[in-house]
């Protein structure tokens, strides 16, 4: 399981799976209907994801998110 600090880290790690499994922006569009210019923006870093585009994209990628609670300090 990958834990990631900030969104870029979320990004690139998005990224390489769509890269291994060979899905394009325009698969992820099809199917989650975020647009194309907004995909670009995300994985060019140019843009924050939300966390409902976040959870469409890793749905389409075959990829699970886990949500824990820190204990603060």
């Amino acid at each position: 399981m990958a834990n990631f600090d900030n969104s870029a880290d979320i990004i690139n790690f998005l990224k390489d799976i769509k890269d291994k499994k060979n899905i394009s922006q325009k698969d992820i569009y099809e199917v989650t209907k975020i647009s194309e210019d907004t995909l670009t923006r995300y994985f060019n870093s140019e843009t924050k994801i939300s966390l409902p585009n976040l959870l469409k994209i890793c749905k389409v990628l075959d990829v699970s998110v886990n949500l824990t609670e820190t204990s603060k300090k």
